[in-house]
C-alpha cells in the first residue's frame, strides 16, 4: 500500500501552545516508484520551485533557500525516519520560531514536487479572511500547510527529506513563520480542479500544533 500524510505548524505571537488530532489522509491510486537517487537529483532546488511556483501566481515576493533551516530541518526528519515518529519538533528556549511543514510517506515512491503538491492541494479550501478564519470548511487545518507555503511575511525556507524504514519524511522550515493569529489574507487563490480518481481516503494520525497570545 502506498501512502502518505502531512502536518503543520500553526503559530501566533508568544507563548501558550495546544496540541489537536486529527485523522485525514490521501492516498495516490498510481504514485511513481524512484530510486532514492532519483528523488535527491536537484532536491533543494525542486522544492523551491514547487514552493515559488504558487508564490509567483499570487504576486508574491519568492522565497530563498536558507542552508541553515535546512540543516534544522535535516536533523528533525532524520529524527523522525529513525524512529517511525510524525510529530512537530519542540521549540529551542532562546531560539527564534520557526514554521514547520511535515510530509511522510511510502519510501521511494514520491518525487518532491507531488510532496509539496499534497500541501498545495488544500488552496481548494482556501478562502479570503482573517486566519485562522481561512477556510471553507470552517476548520483552518484543512489549509494551513497552503497558507503558510503563500504566507506574505515568510521569506525564507529551508528542506530535507530522510529515508526510513518504510516512509520518505519531508520537513521544510520557514522564516519567518507564518499562520499567525489575526493575520488578513486578503489573496484569492485559484484551486486546481482535481480529479476524483486521482485521490482515495485512507485514515492516518496527524498532530497540529497551535501556538497563540491570549
Amino acid at each position: 500500500m502506498q501512502r502518505f500524510r502531512a502536518s503543520e505548524r500553526k503559530t501566533g505571537k508568544a507563548a501558550s501552545i495546544r496540541k489537536l488530532a486529527s485523522a485525514a489522509a490521501l492516498l495516490l491510486s498510481a504514485p511513481i516508484l524512484l530510486s532514492a537517487q532519483g528523488i535527491h537529483t536537484n532536491f533543494d532546488e525542486r522544492v523551491l520551485s514547487s514552493h515559488n511556483r504558487e508564490r509567483a501566481e499570487l504576486g508574491l515576493d519568492p522565497l530563498v533557500w536558507n542552508p541553515r533551516l535546512a540543516r534544522a530541518a535535516e536533523k528533525w526528519s532524520s529524527h523522525l525516519a529513525a524512529t517511525g515518529r510524525f510529530e512537530h519538533s519542540p521549540d529551542e528556549p532562546g531560539q527564534p520560531l520557526h514554521g514547520e511543514n511535515l510530509w511522510a510517506g511510502t519510501r521511494g515512491y514520491y518525487q518532491p514536487e507531488a510532496m509539496v503538491g499534497l500541501w498545495l492541494k488544500e488552496k481548494k479550501y482556501f478562502k479570503p479572511g482573517t486566519f485562522p478564519h481561512s477556510s471553507t470548511t470552517g476548520d483552518v487545518s484543512d489549509v494551513s500547510h497552503y497558507t503558510q507555503i503563500v504566507w506574505d511575511e515568510t521569506l525564507e525556507i529551508g528542506c530535507a527529506l530522510s529515508r526510513g524504514a518504510a516512509e520518505d519524511v519531508l520537513v521544510c522550515r520557514y522564516a519567518r513563520p507564518g499562520n499567525v493569529y489575526g493575520k488578513e489574507l486578503d489573496f484569492e487563490a485559484s484551486a486546481e480542479e482535481v480529479d476524483p480518481a486521482e485521490v482515495k481516503m485512507k485514515p492516518f494520525e496527524a498532530i497540529f500544533r497551535w501556538l497563540r497570545i491570549m
